[in-house]
């Protein structure tokens, strides 16, 4: 059984989830509280009560807050905390500050502030850029959650207490959205620069506006369904890499991920299975080691490969070899010593030290001995990480086109998954199948 090891606060931060402020107080004894609390929060801050829009401001940080358990890695949300952090939202920056601000004081959250990473160099001209930053943290401490106890509403009764705000929604909904975007390629690790710039692009050009529209159609689709619980509807957007190349040619990535940054596919698999589509429950379809499927289809590594389980191998956990094979097509080449992060996850997770149990050499040796990647002479790729994604990406985008245009069938996208109705699951995983081989030539298995 893998072991599960406490996080670190570093790790709880990275596994925070995004504030909406999309949650309002529904009940009565919700709202009484919030005023109540609101109240004695800034009697001594302003004259005035509390203005509706403060109340609106300081219920949807409520909301989320108390919606947070604080065994789930932590409990911490994350937000940033200035004047862009609010633009087009239903609640403002100068609103949310204040009462931000008064709740640490009076130790009602605990907070870590965001941070910025500043590198110059040659990339940036010389001039001190940005090159990474993490927006505020911060979390219900134990004197908020037991104010609330006290008073009849705790985190296993939230949904009788709190819900969605329609004018909320409405406005966070109406913000105009990007569905296409290209980024640049990884800039140098000597600049300090972790994040691939967006690129601009031409929507003229007769190619991105094809791909503009047909991620406008699937969303108009979607914009039409009730998804519960992280909807009511959800949009997409196809973000593609490596467009500093001049004949990229828009295939370099190209997977589908949700807009805001509260949604599905930042949820855990345990907490997706609470999805409905109109009401019905879903299942979560994968397809399994969908890379190296693809790998076979195209001929690079034998067939035979896919039979079993591909990442079995006597002596290794499986947990070692996925992870291996995972980052050497990431990274396009066999690394010389296990990464620091690759290295901390396993032990996080598994309980295995990677660096002293399974030699990054050795060990990779006996993997390729099953699973022989195309790495020309052994070291550089020759199929990389971006045209498997794009490859991948483009035949879960069929799948989903198929569904919702011939079937009237929606599916949420988690990378190399699907999330659909339950009753639908048969129907899917023949047309995934069928799509899969008329591509490739091979079929995939689908789990789920």
């Amino acid at each position: 059984m893998p072991l599960s090891l406490p996080l670190s606060l570093p790790q709880q931060h990275a596994m925070a989830t995004f504030a909406t402020l999309l949650d309002r107080p529904q009940s009565d004894l919700a709202k009484g509280l919030c005023n109540a609390l609101l109240e004695c929060l800034l009697r001594d801050r302003q004259k005035p009560k509390p203005r509706q829009k403060q109340k609106e401001a300081f219920g949807g940080l409520i909301a989320d807050l108390l919606h947070r358990d604080p065994a789930d890695n932590g409990g911490w949300l994350y937000r940033a905390i200035r004047p862009e952090g609010f633009t087009g939202e239903a609640i403002g920056y100068r609103v949310v500050r204040p009462i931000f601000e008064a709740m640490t004081a009076d130790r009602f959250i605990e907070v870590e502030l965001g941070k910025q990473r500043m590198a110059k160099g040659e990339l940036t001209g010389g001039n001190w850029q940005i090159a990474g930053q993490q927006a505020t943290r911060f979390r219900a401490t134990d004197a908020l959650r037991q104010w609330f106890e006290d008073r009849g509403i705790a985190l296993a009764d939230w949904h009788e207490h709190f819900g969605p705000d329609a004018d909320a929604l409405a406005k966070a909904q109406s913000k105009p959205q990007a569905y296409l975007i290209l980024r640049g390629g990884k800039p140098p690790r000597s600049t300090g620069i972790g994040k691939r710039p967006s690129l601009p692009i031409d929507p003229k050009d007769p190619m991105t506006a094809a791909m503009i529209a047909r991620m406008e159609k699937l969303n108009g689709f979607l914009s039409n369904q009730a998804i519960e619980p992280f909807g009511p509807t959800v949009h997409l957007k196809r973000i593609f890499a490596e467009g500093q190349l001049p004949d990229h040619g828009w295939r370099h990535g190209g997977r589908l991920y949700a807009l805001s940054r509260g949604n599905y596919q930042n949820a855990k698999r345990e907490a997706r299975k609470a999805i409905t589509l109109n009401g019905l429950s879903t299942v979560e379809l994968d397809l399994r080691s969908s890379h190296l499927t693809i790998l076979a289809g195209l001929g690079h590594v034998p067939k035979e490969c896919l039979e079993g389980d591909p990442y079995t191998i006597d002596g290794i956990p499986r947990a070692i070899v996925k992870q291996w094979v995972t980052m050497t097509i990431s990274h396009g080449k066999r690394h010389r010593s296990w990464p620091k992060e690759a290295a901390a996850d396993l032990t996080a997770k598994y309980g295995i030290d990677p660096i002293k149990e399974y030699p990054i050499k050795e060990t990779g040796d006996r993997i390729l001995e099953k699973l022989p990647l195309p790495l020309g002479g052994g070291t550089n790729a020759s199929v990389g990480w971006g045209e498997l994604q794009f490859l991948e990406s483009e035949i879960i985008l069929s799948v989903m086109e198929t569904l919702a245009y011939e079937h009237d069938i929606p599916a949420l996208p988690v990378h190399d998954s699907l999330i659909v109705p339950t009753a639908s699951a048969g129907l899917v995983k023949r047309i995934i199948g069928e799509i899969f081989k008329d591509r490739l030539g091979v079929s995939p298995v689908i789990e789920g």
